[in-house]
């Protein structure tokens, strides 16, 4: 198998089981749970969105009526709308239930087994979802995909991690392919949670932790990978360094 995969241990998916199940347990599960089928689009001109516009746009409604969140991913409509679009760090398939409604394809891969199990049970047929350790099935996809997008993702990597992701996202990537990264910014003026910086190690004890990249980071992480930084847009508000990389 390509080098590009990480190695997986049980104690990683664990934590990652532990993370997914402990949220259950203390917030509303109801937005991971309903299925693709009770939800209808609301937005009827995403190709034409913006970085900026898309990351606040609700694009799906519920037919209970209870209210869907804004997408939070910073890409262009126009990435997304027919594309075959790559999600790492997919969890529950809150993003690609909704994406399968206006893409050609949707790829889901994550490390939590629990997460995945509730993605393939409410996702639409055009949505597929594999754990990281399924290497061969993943690497059957080599350079077929158009557009990765991180939904509270990349705040959570350190360097290493981000590496083997964009790794991985390149290899998956056509040529010309998009990379579409979510890193954290801390806002002095918002009480902040667990913060390291990128080169530290994973906290053992928080999974959720965040890790902050300076943009010579974010473009180093790229280069390694062989991917070249379009853009990098800070967004104090929302606590966001968004970064655009492209597959050469």
């Amino acid at each position: 198998m390509p080098s590009v995969f990480p190695a997986v241990s049980p104690s990683d998916v664990a934590r990652w089981d532990r993370e997914w199940m402990q949220y259950f347990a203390t917030e509303d599960p109801s937005p991971h749970l309903i299925e693709s089928r009770k939800l209808s689009l609301v937005c009827s001109d995403l190709a034409r969105l913006s970085q900026a516009e898309v990351y606040g746009t609700v694009l799906t409604g519920r037919s209970d009526g209870a209210a869907m969140t804004p997408l939070r991913i910073w890409v262009k409509g126009a990435d997304l709308v027919g594309k075959r679009v790559l999600e790492i760090g997919c969890g529950c398939g809150w993003l690609g239930k909704q994406l399968g409604l206006v893409c050609e394809s949707y790829t889901g891969i994550d490390y939590s087994q629990f997460a995945l199990a509730v993605a393939r049970g409410s996702s639409p047929p055009n949505c597929r979802y594999f754990h990281i350790s399924e290497h061969e099935d993943i690497a059957r996809l080599q350079g077929q995909l158009d557009t990765l997008v991180g939904r509270e993702f990349f705040i959570h990597q350190n360097f290493d991690n981000a590496s083997w992701v964009l790794g991985l996202a390149a290899f998956l990537l056509r040529s010309g392919g998009i990379v579409s990264a979510d890193f954290y910014l801390p806002n002095p003026a918002i009480p902040q949670g667990v913060v390291h910086r990128a080169r530290s190690p994973l906290d053992p004890t928080y999974a959720s932790c965040a890790f902050t990249f300076e943009p010579q980071e974010i473009a180093e992480v790229a280069s390694r990978a062989g991917l070249v930084v379009q853009s990098i847009t800070d967004d104090p508000h929302n606590q966001r360094r968004f970064a655009t990389l492209q597959k050469a």
